[in-house]
């Protein structure tokens, strides 16, 4: 049994199956489906999850660090003025891997459905399902996360 050059899919007589030479046939360039189909969309994915994970960290902490360092010297009556521009800079951390995050889960499901398309074909591209998947979990638990840190920090803002 050999397979189509172009796609990967089986073909009986020929290198190339029938979708691929209408397609050359028409002008069209043939359908590229490798191992390495779709890594444009998963390796981002997975970037933009870790990436997006440790900017909210660091900004959560920062943002938690602020409001102890401020709750102390509001009691003691210490300035803390000093602490604004990082306050600044955390938020603009928060919202940076927030949107990152949101990127990461869109271009891990855009990644996983290209790894469904290929069905058919011999040569599956499993690292961009892989990358896929660890884009997806790392930008869903941070979405989570956000929801949990915006409701509690709403919750405890009134008192």
């Amino acid at each position: 049994m050999s397979f189509c050059m172009h796609c990967g899919r089986p073909v009986t007589d020929s290198c190339v199956c029938e979708e691929c030479s209408k397609r050359i046939e028409s002008g069209k360039k043939p359908i590229k489906r490798g191992r390495k189909y779709g890594l444009g969309f998963a390796v981002p994915s997975a970037v933009c999850g870790v990436g997006g994970a440790v900017m909210l960290c660091v900004s959560v902490v920062t943002m938690l660090v602020y409001i102890f360092v401020l709750t102390a010297n509001a009691v003691v009556g210490n300035d803390v003025e000093q602490f604004g521009g990082q306050l600044a800079g955390a938020v603009a951390c928060f919202i940076i891997g927030a949107v990152m995050c949101v990127a990461a889960v869109v271009l891990g499901i855009i990644s996983v459905r290209k790894f469904i398309s290929t069905r058919g074909c011999p040569a599956r591209p499993v690292a961009t399902v892989v990358l896929g998947v660890i884009g997806i979990v790392f930008g869903a638990i941070c979405i989570i996360l956000i929801g949990v840190f915006v409701v509690c920090a709403a919750a405890g803002g009134g008192s």
